[in-house]
């Protein structure tokens, strides 16, 4: 408060900038710390109260968060991010008849559809549920928790045994969690070029290498001096057949660490690789047709989902993801590719018809596509 009693407007501002700052580097306590200062200066003071609402929401204090959001709901009906700070408030409480009224009073978007769908079984309504697990995985079919809720929810509507193998299929992807895990934790302590690093590394693990190449390629514009992500750029531009760059990028790994013998041999591999396909340099599906004759289907996979990843009109490239990807637990691979292929080419029905055999098959109702 103010010399003379009322609200320190800007003691409140300076302490709110101070939180943010600290929010930005993942300190809440500290954080916390400047949004009480602010709210003994301005208690009213709405930008405050929503920060601290969302800090104490974000580290598992559900009970406290949601009594401060729900005031400013009665204060500010309108104001959208209320709305939707209650909504996760509510659902993460239980109330999923409330959290519902409140998510579809926010324009929906896919980033809503998880919350959604677990409301939405909360209150019984399974197979809408399912409906809008099967719409989140159709465009992102790497979602480890929407396996695991969309398992819950296939539980609930008795197909017992589709709720036990996307179960056991989300068991089976620890890699991918337990990554996230300490990615999360080098993030906390304000490293992150090291959780991009992470993060990369995982996916290129996991077969996923266009986005893993992304974010290692911005690990080293922050921090060009690891050379762990030079390196695992390096294998990726490998597999890939873009021997020149991986040449280049292992060097530049060696440069930073030359006693790492095994990168040594990362290094050979590439350059024979160069020197192979100097003279007949191959597209990366002519790689994956190369990895196909030499039985790697790890690799030609990798490949295949690259190149649909880089060109998501590539007819040629999803056909060949709908092709390799023909594992069961690849089944909404398969519809992302085909939801591709409608987008790319709406006109033709064997694309649609694909899509609705592989919606039916896993149990969901799919919007078809005009065009994203």
């Amino acid at each position: 408060m103010s010399a003379c009693g009322g609200p320190d407007k800007k003691a409140a501002e300076r302490n709110i900038k101070m939180a943010q700052t600290q929010l930005e580097m993942r300190q809440y306590i500290a954080a916390l710390e400047f949004l009480n200062k602010a709210l003994d200066a301005d208690p009213e003071n709405r930008v405050a109260r929503f920060l601290k609402a969302e800090l104490l929401y974000n580290t598992a204090r559900v009970e406290e968060a949601a009594k401060i959001m729900s005031k400013l709901y009665e204060q500010f009906p309108d104001d959208e991010g209320v709305r939707t700070g209650l909504a996760y408030m509510r659902k993460d409480q239980a109330f999923y008849d409330q959290a519902l009224e409140l998510f579809k009073s926010i324009p929906m978007t896919p980033s809503l559809y998880q919350p959604m769908a677990e409301c939405l079984t909360g209150v019984g309504q399974h197979d809408d549920s399912a409906n809008m697990l099967g719409e989140l995985l159709a465009r992102d079919p790497w979602d480890p928790k929407a396996y695991l809720l969309f398992s819950r929810v296939e539980s609930k509507r008795k197909r017992d045994d589709s709720a036990k193998s996307w179960g056991e299929f989300y068991r089976k992807n620890e890699i991918i969690r337990d990554a996230e895990r300490q990615a999360l934790r080098s993030e906390n302590q304000g490293n992150g070029p090291e959780a991009l690093l992470i993060r990369g590394r995982s996916l290129y693990r996991t077969g996923r290498l266009f986005p893993g190449l992304d974010l290692l390629n911005t690990a080293v514009q922050a921090n060009p001096k690891m050379a762990r992500a030079h390196l695992t750029i390096g294998r990726i531009l490998t597999d890939l057949g873009q021997s020149e760059e991986a040449v280049k990028a292992i060097e530049t790994a060696l440069a930073l660490k030359p006693d790492m013998a095994k990168w040594k041999a990362r290094l050979s591999k590439a350059k024979e690789q160069l020197n192979l396909l100097r003279d007949k340099p191959r597209s990366i599906l002519d790689m994956a047709a190369l990895y196909d004759t030499q039985s790697k289907p790890d690799l030609v996979r990798a490949a295949v989902l690259f190149e649909a990843n880089r060109d998501p009109k590539n007819l040629s490239a999803l056909r060949l993801v709908v092709k390799y990807f023909d594992r069961p637990e690849d089944a909404f691979i398969r519809v992302w590719a085909w939801r591709h292929a409608v987008v790319a080419d709406p006109k033709q029905a064997g694309f649609v018809s694909a899509l609705k055999g592989e919606a039916s098959n896993l149990g969901v109702d799919l919007k078809i596509p005009s065009g994203d």
